[in-house]
């Protein structure tokens, strides 16, 4: 399965690899470094960017995937690691993505299982964006004049009544492009040509900002340029990207409200309330009442000039965490092949499933020399810290009938894992409530049939370019991009982290239903282990088999998709008006992210699907017949007897010092008991006869394997208790039984002594 995972994380990077060099050879970046594949329609354009999207969420969650594939094999303890951390007073975990394992494998398995994760995470917020449409926009001049102005004797080109006037400045949200009064100026020339519209035609030509490509006079009913000292150009502007979600507000500025929170989207909606009867407020000194419009007889076709991209910086970044991630999989590839040796480096080999632990333990069962196989204080490093003590003791036999999955996983574990889950959800859902309530309030129809219509398309509304309290730092268009891309990608972040805990809770419970297999009196199985040999079978997964592990991979990529729709980069492309010649103006090119209602609310339903499914698989799916002999709770701590809830040995499958002890005391004829069907069950041994109990609970092959203990009788059986040390820092160990024993006897020869001193007083 190794294999698998490194071959397909070579061909995502020989793929990457691959097509940015033929990007940069046939599609050549500009000085942003951003490379155009072709300016065509919008809607094919889009339907293209949603493919290829769907392409790259597929290509990355199988690459993803490789890398969770090793961190959990880097993370999986060796023997040597093993019989370390026992010595310290810690019980490894086997065949889970355990953490806790970190602390005590090599520093330099360490190392490559964070290089991994910092890999993945970059992965996360980069990959989706390095294809991306851009949507045009053009440099529009607009200008009011007065009823006069054809007839009128001024010339604005020589008059320049913009650039003397003191109260027109260069408004700092239009950026350079509104410098370029010529622009303005040159539409008192083109007058003559241009088509006359009425008010309301006037309005919904120029409504959507997405779909306007023409000049506009606006022609005062109310206004001659007598009134203005022989002026009959009142006030102009040219519209670029930079203004472009607030580019129709001067069609309502007559009829908006000063107050901040009176704000309004001037849409559709607000301008039938006034379009038959349309006025300007101008510099909050004169009220325009407007006659008509003269706009561009010839217009630029807006649906035919959107663009498909592609961005050198970020593919690059992508090429390299890949690569390196990449790397890492083969060096873990090849620290696992060179590790099939036998002798001390078969030692040193991770084991990975708990049927590699279970073979290396029957195989080589030196599980101690105590007499009750408990890590004594002896053999524990003196720490500060609690211990996870193995024992084997005497106990009476009992099985609980049913628990469903819940009980798997801890209290404490599945607490952490909701609050995470829960937070998850609440954050994009305050966020999708708090938008929502805002679009409302400025007058956008929030509808679920408006929001449908609107689609995951770009929504002059929705979209921004604010960074809070960095906007005002100075930023190239290279920062801009990244740093739209970062934000917009950091959901996708959030959803990685989120998997994790819920990869975490399947892979627990079915490694419980995976370990009381081998309880069942119905039939002994084989080991499932990394590497087989004869009928032990191959381990194709970790732990989720590909019914669970498939439709995850699946609904994981679906909500990394809806995600990218959700809040995404957008990029314009500037192109000069028809009568301009209708050329690229890259330099009035810009960037911003947008994002959409209907992706926001079908990300945190497929979110809020996965978590009911995971619920509702926990409650509805039941073990059955769970042995329950264990001195301690599942949770490790030693509780009174009459008081515990005792899930026995349903959560403790994956601890290495319980599947040792199962080991240590195989029948002395099951040599090669790991390489056939295997059972665990009760035999007599001679600690069983010492201790006075019908059996020893163990791993064997042996056909006379007791399977079915009887109720309420003594075996002994292994158990997991957790240790507090005392102040000065040993163990506070309880007293074993031979302890005990040895106890009484001084006390009994101590009072024996002291009544006889008594006498002779």
């Amino acid at each position: 399965m190794l294999t698998i995972q490194l071959s397909i994380a070579g061909f995502v990077l020989v793929l990457n690899l691959g097509l940015l060099l033929w990007l940069l050879k046939f599609y050549p970046v500009d000085a942003r470094g951003i490379g155009t594949f072709v300016f065509g329609n919008c809607q094919d354009l889009n339907l293209l960017n949603g493919a290829a999207h769907a392409v790259l969420n597929i290509v990355s969650s199988l690459f993803l995937a490789s890398g969770n594939y090793c961190m959990q094999i880097l993370v999986a303890p060796s023997r040597v690691e093993i019989d370390k951390a026992e010595k310290q007073g810690r019980s490894l975990e086997v065949g889970v993505p355990s953490i806790k394992n970190l602390q005590y494998i090599g520093w330099d398995r360490t190392m490559l299982w964070l290089l991994i994760g910092a890999m993945s995470t970059l992965l996360h917020l980069f990959w989706n964006s390095t294809l991306f449409t851009s949507i045009p926009v053009f440099a529009i001049p607009r200008a009011v004049a007065t009823s006069d102005f054809l007839v009128a004797p001024d010339n604005w080109t020589l008059s320049d009544p913009l650039g003397t006037s003191g109260w027109w400045a260069y408004a700092p949200g239009y950026g350079e492009l509104s410098h370029n009064l010529s622009l303005i100026y040159d539409l008192q020339v083109a007058a003559p040509t241009m088509k006359r519209l009425e008010p309301a035609e006037c309005i919904d030509k120029f409504i959507d900002p997405l779909t306007v490509s023409a000049s506009v006079i606006v022609v005062a009913q109310n206004m001659t340029s007598a009134q203005f000292n022989g002026t009959s150009l009142l006030d102009g502007w040219v519209s670029g990207w930079e203004s472009w979600t607030g580019s129709t507000s001067w069609i309502c500025s007559a009829y908006m409200s000063p107050e901040p929170d009176k704000y309004r989207i001037c849409n559709d909606d607000w301008t039938s309330e006034f379009k038959h009867d349309w006025q300007l407020n101008w510099h909050s000194k004169w009220w325009i009442k407007v006659d008509h419009c003269l706009v561009d007889v010839d217009e630029s076709n807006t649906q035919d000039k959107c663009g498909f991209h592609y961005s050198m910086h970020i593919w690059a970044m992508v090429c390299a965490c890949s690569a390196l991630e990449a790397a890492v999989i083969f060096v873990v590839w090849l620290k696992n092949h060179r590790m099939r040796a036998t002798g001390p480096k078969k030692q040193r080999r991770t084991l990975v499933t708990i049927g590699d632990a279970i073979q290396s333990f029957l195989e080589h069962p030196d599980f101690g020399d105590d007499s009750d196989h408990e890590l004594s204080a002896s053999r524990t490093t003196r720490t500060r810290k609690s211990a996870e003590i193995v024992t084997v003791k005497r106990m009476p036999w009992h099985v609980t009938p049913r628990l469903n999955w819940f009980a798997a996983i801890s209290k404490r574990a599945w607490l952490l894992s909701y609050t995470f889950f829960i937070a998850g959800l609440a954050v994009p859902t305050i966020s999708i409530a708090f938008s929502w309530d805002h679009l409302r309030r400025v007058g956008i129809d929030m509808s679920f049939k408006a929001i449908w219509a609107r689609k995951f398309s770009v929504f002059p509304a929705t979209t921004t370019n604010r960074f809070g309290p960095l906007d005002d730092v100075p930023k190239s268009p290279l920062v801009v991009l990244l740093a739209n891309v970062l934000v917009a990608n950091s959901p996708q972040l959030l959803m990685s982290v989120l998997y994790l805990f819920y990869n975490n809770i399947l892979t627990r419970q079915l490694l419980a239903d995976e370990w009381l297999r081998f309880f069942r009196r119905s039939e002994k199985k084989p080991l499932r282990v990394s590497s087989p040999k004869g009928i032990q079978r191959s381990s194709y997964s970790l732990s989720l088999p590909l019914k669970y592990s498939v439709p995850l991979l699946a609904c994981t990529t679906l909500l990394h998709w809806l995600l990218s729709q959700s809040i995404f980069l957008v990029q314009t492309s500037a192109f000069q008006l028809a009568r301009n010649g209708g050329h690229r103006q890259p330099e009035y090119d810009a960037t911003m992210r947008g994002y959409s209602m209907l992706g926001s609310l079908l990300s945190v339903g497929l979110a809020l699907l996965l978590l009911l499914a995971i619920t509702f698989n926990a409650t509805l799916r039941s073990y059955r017949d769970i042995p329950a002999a264990a001195a301690a709770t599942a949770d490790g701590v030693t509780a009174p007897r009459a008081s515990m809830k005792n899930l026995g040995l349903l959560r403790l499958g994956y601890h290495c010092g319980i599947l040792r002890a199962l080991c240590a005391e195989r029948p002395a004829a099951d040599v090669d008991a790991h390489l056939f069907p295997l059972g665990i069950g009760m035999v007599e041994t001679a600690k069983s006869k010492a201790a006075a109990c019908r059996g020893q609970l163990v791993f064997s092959t042996d056909i006379q394997l007791d399977q079915a203990p009887v109720p309420g009788e003594l075996y002994l059986v292994p158990t997991l208790e957790l240790r507090e040390p005392r102040p000065g820092g040993a163990w506070h160990i309880r007293a074993s039984v031979a302890a005990r024993e040895t106890v009484r006897r001084a006390t009994a020869v101590l009072g024996i002594r002291r009544h006889r001193g008594g006498r002779s007083s």
